[in-house]
């Protein structure tokens, strides 16, 4: 063996070395409990659904031998996790990491067929709360009310909430999950209500399931129409006798609701209307834009954009169309306007286009 070659393998070995020793330190300080702290797009652009992906508290903990938990209010899952220099496999997925350190992590999906302003972004922090610690910081203190006689009651929340025993077709069903015990009682409300058809209204009403599950303090907290009040109380009240109560720590405790009842009468068919006609549009533009008929594919595009606020991909591509057309003052119009929303890729397209 020459000197040359003992020097290959003399280098490459060096390199493992380095590359394994990365790993290393990187799984080391991914070892812990991370809560989320926001999420926007790989290119730094904000959500264009922040009600779906900000709102979710959550908590990932990453354990030793490659296991970690994610906790999402009251549900936690374990899964399975490998780290590789800046690579996450993570439950099956791949992300790339893009910042760790003692109290920063960032990491974002991985998808060679989308660009980077279709791709999520996560940022986690540090804590030293464990799950449980992190459950009732997020998710029990902030729904605690103490009532005037110093007992404690929680508002009506997945934490804490009693569960509502619906009419099934062969007889009564009980659904103990938050989203279940919220959609029956719901339903069953609405359905006494017996509010008018083609009729327009707006009612908020509060009321609390008690400790024994009755019914009680039933207000009417906004109403557009008086004279359907008495029956909105009434079709709470008869939910009487159908609630098991709310526990936490093994007690019963008070739980006190907040719904709102809204109804349009022209509201369901409309907006299911708009959708398909909305999709309509959009489709018929992007085969006209495919065939570079830019003129045509603007005229959908704006109509797409005049039917719904912040129409985000449409008003994109009006903007290549125009650009496509050398109407560059309509296409910085439009990534102006994108900019303003927090699109990155926007404000890149602008400075780089209109900034002259």
């Amino acid at each position: 063996m020459n000197i040359r070659s003992l020097f290959l393998i003399l280098f490459l070995c060096l390199g493992y070395s380095s590359f394994a020793q990365n790993a290393i330190e990187n799984a080391n300080q991914l070892l812990g409990n991370w809560e989320k702290s926001y999420m926007d797009m790989k290119d730094g652009s904000k959500l264009l659904d922040e009600f779906t992906f900000q709102k979710t508290s959550s908590l990932i903990s990453f354990g030793t031998k490659g296991i970690g938990a994610f906790t999402e209010g009251k549900t936690s899952s374990r899964f399975r996790y490998t780290i590789a220099g800046k690579t996450l496999v993570m439950g099956g997925l791949t992300y790339e990491i893009e910042k760790l350190n003692s109290g920063e992590l960032v990491f974002s999906e991985i998808d060679l067929n989308r660009k980077d302003y279709q791709l999520l972004r996560y940022h986690f922090i540090a804590t030293k709360d464990s799950p449980e610690q992190f459950f009732i910081r997020k998710f029990i203190n902030p729904n605690v009310r103490i009532k005037a006689d110093g007992d404690t009651a929680y508002l009506f929340c997945s934490a804490v909430h009693p569960v509502f025993i619906a009419d099934g077709r062969y007889g009564q069903v009980t659904e103990s999950s938050f989203e279940g015990t919220y959609q029956n009682s719901y339903d069953f409300i609405e359905r006494s209500f017996l509010f008018p058809p083609n009729k327009s209204g707006r009612f908020r009403i509060n009321f609390t399931v008690t400790k024994t599950g009755k019914v009680d303090n039933i207000r009417i907290a906004e109403s557009t129409d008086s004279l359907l009040n008495a029956r909105l109380i009434e079709a709470v009240n008869s939910t009487q006798r159908k609630w098991i109560p709310a526990e936490r720590n093994g007690k019963k405790v008070d739980v006190y609701f907040f719904y709102e009842f809204e109804y349009n009468a022209k509201l369901t068919a409309d907006d299911e209307f708009e959708y398909v006609q909305y999709s309509g549009f959009e489709e018929r533009a992007d085969a006209l834009k495919e065939r570079k008929k830019y003129a045509k594919a603007i005229e959908l595009y704006t109509k797409c954009i005049l039917m719904r606020d912040n129409a985000i991909e449409p008003l994109y591509k009006r903007a290549d169309c125009y650009f496509a057309l050398n109407i560059v003052k309509n296409a910085c119009s439009d990534w102006s306007y994108l900019s303003k929303l927090g699109q990155k890729r926007a404000e890149g397209l602008f400075i780089k286009n209109c900034l002259r």
